[in-house]
Parts: structure tokens; sequence; C-alpha cells
């Protein structure tokens, strides 16, 4: 009975058949399975548009398709076809060539797998007998065959955890035009002026400018806490609805709490306890206390001038004062009572 051949040319022996030669037929055995365990061999492709035939002969040693790694090289000026024959069997190949055209791997008459343009990537393939099959798992960094060309998991088939070095960068976008980036020892940095979107485009997080962050919404900007403490000035550009207090620290003469942003230096603190202050120029002019309205200095702050005068005046009590002007006569005592009541009317 004579010896047949496996699909990858390894000779099966029968008892009684070869001798003599069995040492050396085994040896070529050991070596075809060495090749297809861990052979490399470099094939070119260069040229035009063309068809390369990969073939292994049973029982000898050197032929291209039997190898485990197949690396394809070349400059390419056209669309190429790397054909194999129908057998099971499992390939890493690699496309090392230079050139925008794609390149096939098929059995002779199958549509097989191909390399796009640019792809100039490894794949994992195998052929089930029939077609060359691409296996999905595409070169060391398990890049998809073109652009959006693979999901990572699925509905229901999620990944774990990720873990990232110090500095990794996840790139999104055809142009990698939007990076989130870890700083190590900081946190996360998005790009440029890219947005960090809720909702909608509308409503977004983002740095405008340097030294600037921009927090938009298209209607309403809620937040909910017990405290928001803003360390800075706040510029509010609107109207202020306040549905509670509205408090502020003690300020001083010169540094008031309420005052207007073009002069600093005049307006509204609080001097002491229950004790509401107004001052001009960085210096204190009146208080307003339970119970009295006081200038700050002694015979210091008017009421009215001589030409911005008051109309009325209506007291319940007693009026002190040293001169008492009446119809532009001053009094600084009652010589005559009853001109006096005439003057007042």
């Amino acid at each position: 009975m004579a010896s047949s051949f496996t699909g990858l040319g390894t000779e099966l022996m029968t008892t009684g058949e070869n001798a003599g030669n069995w040492g050396t037929k085994t040896n070529t055995n050991l070596k075809i399975l060495e090749e297809a365990i861990r052979g490399y061999v470099a094939v070119s492709i260069a040229g035009g548009a063309d068809t390369t035939a990969l073939t292994y002969t049973d029982g000898s040693t050197g032929d291209s398709a039997r190898n485990a790694v197949i690396a394809l090289t070349g400059t390419i000026t056209g669309n190429q076809v790397v054909t194999v024959t129908a057998k099971e069997k499992v390939w890493i190949i690699d496309n090392q060539t230079s050139g925008a055209y794609t390149v096939q791997v098929l059995v002779s008459g199958q549509t097989g797998v191909t390399w796009a343009t640019t792809d100039k990537g490894t794949k994992i393939l195998y052929c089930n007998g029939t077609d060359v099959i691409d296996t999905g798992i595409a070169s060391n960094k398990f890049a998809p065959d073109s652009a959006d060309g693979e999901a990572l998991g699925s509905s229901s088939k999620e990944f774990s955890d990720l873990y990232l070095a110090d500095s990794g960068v996840i790139y999104f976008g055809n142009d990698q035009d939007t990076t989130l980036t870890h700083t190590d020892g900081t946190g996360l940095t998005l790009n440029s002026t890219n947005k960090l979107c809720f909702y909608d485009t509308a409503l977004y997080i983002h740095s405008s400018t340097d030294g600037q962050l921009d927090l938009v919404a298209d209607t309403e900007i809620q937040i909910a806490a017990t405290t928001v403490d803003v360390n800075g000035i706040l510029d509010v550009s609107g109207v202020i609805v306040a549905g509670g207090q509205i408090s502020a620290a003690d300020g001083t003469a010169g540094a008031p709490s309420i005052s207007n942003t073009g002069d600093l230096n005049s307006g509204l603190y609080f001097s002491a306890a229950d004790t509401l202050a107004f001052s001009a120029g960085g210096t204190a002019q009146f208080t307003m206390a339970d119970g009295a309205i006081a200038p700050v200095t002694d015979n210091d702050v008017d009421l009215g001038t001589s030409g911005l005068e008051f109309k009325d005046g209506y007291f319940d009590g007693t009026l002190y004062c040293d001169t008492l002007n009446l119809a532009g006569t001053s009094h600084t005592s009652i010589e005559d009572p009853t001109a006096l009541a005439i003057a007042l009317g």
C-alpha cells in the first residue's frame, strides 16, 4: 500500500514501505511541520496588477504557502491578487507593500479577504478548504480592517475594565480631531476648544480660550447644593433674582461690601453689629442702626445743600441745633418767641 499525504504535505508511510528512507522522510515531515508552525517567508508581489500563486507540494519543504507567517512585500502599482490552494491552513499575513492599491488573498474563483488601498496591517487568516476567511483579529494592535469597521464589544457582550498607561490618549473621529489625554497625577484633558456635551450640542462645557472655562446652556443652568463657594469676582451681565437673603462680608470704608465696579471705595458696609454704614471716597460718612441715623464724625455731614433742599420735615420730638436759619435770618437763641412763631408760620 502506497504512502498518503496530509493537508500540510507530510507523508504518512505504511508498514514495510520506504525501507532505509524512513529517517530522511521523517526529517522532511518534521521540517514541514516546523514551517507550518513557525515558518516565516517574504514574498514580493511588486509591480502592476497581477496574480501571484502560493502553493506547496506534498513531501517537500521550502514552499511559501506552507509557512505560518507570510510577508507580502514590494512596491505595487496596481491591485494585487494572491491565490492559495483550497486546503485547510492558518496564516499570519503581513501586507508590507507600498503603493495605494488593494491586496486580495483568496482561493481561485472565491472572494477571499482584501486589504484596502490604505491598509498595510497584519491579518490572521485561515482557509476552510473552500476560501480564505478573516478571523477579525487584525495585527498586534487589533485594528479594524477600515475606518468605523469594528465595534469594541457588543450590546450583549461588554468588556469589563479598561486600563491605560500614564499619559495614554484616546482618539475620537476618523481624523482624530478630538482627544482625551491622561495627565499623570492630575486627571483627564480634553484637547483644544472641543466640548463635553450633554443631552444635545447646545448644553456643554469647554474652554473657548486658554485660561477660561465656559459652562453653556441654551435655557438654564441649575446648581443644586447646600453651599456654592465662588472665590473671585462674580460678573453677572443680566438680572440677579434672589429667592432668599443676599449676605455679604462686613467690608470696610475703603472696600465696602456693596459698591460700584467703577467706584469700589464708595458704598455700603457693616461697621458694627446691627449697623449699616455708608462711605464715599473711602471715608465713612454716616451709619444706620436701630433707631438712629448718625454721622460717623461730629459736625461733618450735611442734610441737603444750599441748592438741593429737602421739602418738608416732620419731627415728633425735639430738634437740636446750634443755629436755626429761618427765611434768611439765623437764630442762635429764642430772643423773641413771637417772631419765631411768626417765622415758623
